[in-house]
């Protein structure tokens, strides 16, 4: 695409880090990251159509958050704060 398929791509990553941020939840980071990805690629690439941005975009957040789930083990806190 052109120079404002980075910015689109490096927007949307900022946006959802942004989310991410106020909301602590850790899924909108992965979505953030593969958006900067996107925005290499879209430089490294620029005649790649929308299409097949989006389509790398959706595999590669979806590729991100598996990992992610797969390795993430859920630890209890020790504390026990309020509970008599």
């Amino acid at each position: 695409m052109t120079f404002d398929a980075i910015w689109a791509w490096a927007a949307l990553g900022l946006l959802l880090i942004a989310i991410e941020i106020g909301t602590s939840t850790f899924y909108a980071l992965w979505f953030g990251l593969a958006a900067f990805v996107m925005a290499l690629v879209a430089w490294l690439f620029p005649d790649t159509p929308f299409a097949i941005q989006l389509g790398c975009f959706a595999l590669l957040s979806f590729s991100i958050v598996m990992m992610w789930r797969l390795n993430y083990t859920y630890t209890e806190q020790g504390s026990r704060v309020g509970q008599s």
